[in-house]
């Protein structure tokens, strides 16, 4: 073996290992916060079921129940993007980038990655003034009954830094990734390039 091949293995064995650490990062932080999209999605099913049969059978609505499953909705809408982001299943139009090589490809996805992660940051960062202020005057929702509004607005938050943290990661993995890799979702199989007949 020569000694331009020993120094290529120890980068390939090298951006392996980037690869896998980051996607253990990834993988932990998105799977965290769909347990909590889970959670917050069950006691909102929950309320809704035992409202509708409280109402219905017993003509007596659960009081509070709109007001909860409303504070629950954008933390199961906002929750959910990091995990959907590390399983590369957003949609994606590859119009452009498709024809391009390998390489021009890769850097086209780092710089969309990195522009979606400073939207993600500045997104995070009103909603974080946004949960700070609500918590100082202390919101809470109008309606027959007053559920505070800064857990909420701070799920939010922290779920869109996760998504921010996510974009970076990606962009550092496609920097890492040889540009004719196939890009791989986090089960470890390649995920299609091109388009789809």
């Amino acid at each position: 073996m020569s000694p331009d091949n020993k120094s290529s293995d120890g980068v390939g064995r090298g951006r392996l290992l980037v690869d896998r650490a980051l996607r253990r990062i990834t993988s932990a932080m998105s799977i965290t916060l769909l347990c909590l999209v889970a959670t917050a999605l069950s006691v909102s099913l929950i309320i809704s079921a035992t409202d509708a049969i409280s109402g219905r059978l017993l003509s007596q609505p659960i009081t509070g129940a709109l007001e909860m499953r409303a504070n629950l909705l954008p933390v199961i809408g906002f929750g959910g993007l990091a995990y959907v982001q590390h399983r590369k299943e957003h949609i994606k139009v590859e119009l452009l980038t498709f024809f391009l090589g390998a390489r021009l490809r890769t850097y086209a996805s780092v710089l969309a990655l990195l522009i979606m992660a400073t939207f993600a940051v500045l997104l995070m960062l009103a909603t974080w003034e946004a949960a700070v202020q609500s918590w100082q005057i202390g919101q809470t929702t109008p309606g027959a009954v007053q559920f505070p509004v800064y857990p909420t607005k701070f799920a939010i938050s922290f779920s869109l830094g996760v998504l921010a943290l996510q974009f970076v990661l990606d962009a550092i993995r496609d920097i890492v990734r040889p540009p004719e890799a196939e890009p791989m979702n986090d089960t470890g199989t390649e995920v299609p390039q091109g388009p789809v007949v």
